[in-house]
């Protein structure tokens, strides 16, 4: 298991070598998992993948499937594993970090399309801590983390997940937050769900919801993420006017296109 978990981690470090590479248009990231007496060529599997996926051309071999479900009896099987022993949680956790770090060195880089997935219907690492925070709440700061790092604009899966962990739970320091960034930086396309779903818990909890100090974070946190959206806003227009007065003296703030609304996302 520790090997394993090893080369997830070695992945993750051959993904942000190669991030950049502006030749390659569409990677795709496998982890394969082989028996101990099959080794692949005798070569480090994080070797493997990295020789065999970041090309253009389709892989010469043919024991690398061209698709692998993230979501398959497997996988679900390994991380209840994981899961289920204590022992595994703190790399389990070190693991989710760079994973963090990945998707937000990703959403960071310049426009290389639309972040890292680690499937079409599965962002990077959602199959494993959608497991790992239903077994364990210490897990479920690691989902909220990596909720508001998603794009939750081609959630699949999240709704669903969310109101699992609600019921695992119910209300408490973990959900709350979990719920405050859904509704925040993780609203994707149907956040208001999730709210409506754990509403009766809320008001059971809490009485009057509207008074609540959870109700006041939730807003708080929303005008804190409102105020710094707009401080980029101004920064970025600064910018591009700045950029237009080159070739254009006269160019007024005026006449910048506004930013795109929705500091949601």
């Amino acid at each position: 298991m520790d090997d394993i978990l090893d080369g997830l981690h070695q992945t993750l470090d051959a993904i942000r070598a190669e991030y950049l590479n502006r030749d390659i248009y569409y990677y795709t990231y496998r982890l394969l998992a082989h028996k101990p007496d099959q080794p692949p060529k005798n070569l480090p599997l994080w070797q493997v993948i990295k020789r065999a996926l970041f090309t253009k051309e389709p892989s010469p071999r043919n024991d690398l499937p061209l698709e692998v479900d993230p979501w398959s009896e497997s996988t679900v099987r390994f991380w209840t594993l994981v899961g289920a022993n204590p022992a595994f949680h703190d790399l389990a956790k070190k693991w989710l970090n760079s994973v963090e770090s990945i998707i937000a060195f990703a959403n960071d880089a310049p426009s290389t399309g639309e972040g890292v997935w680690e499937y079409d219907e599965a962002a990077l690492a959602e199959p494993a801590i959608s497991v790992l925070a239903l077994m364990d709440v210490s897990f479920v700061p690691y989902y909220t983390r990596l909720l508001a790092l998603w794009d939750m604009e081609h959630e699949v899966n999240q709704g669903d997940t969310i109101n699992e962990i609600f019921d695992k739970y119910g209300v408490c320091p973990e959900t709350e937050d979990l719920l405050i960034c859904r509704m925040n930086e993780g609203y994707g396309q149907d956040g208001i769900s999730n709210l409506e779903y754990f509403y009766p818990a809320l008001e059971a909890h809490f009485g009057d919801l509207r008074r609540s100090e959870f109700l006041h974070r939730m807003v708080v946190h929303a005008h804190i993420r409102a105020v710094a959206w707009y401080e980029k806003s101004v920064k970025e227009a600064a910018k591009t006017l700045a950029q237009h007065r080159k070739t254009q003296p006269d160019t007024k703030m005026r006449d910048i296109p506004p930013p795109r609304l929705g500091y949601l996302e």
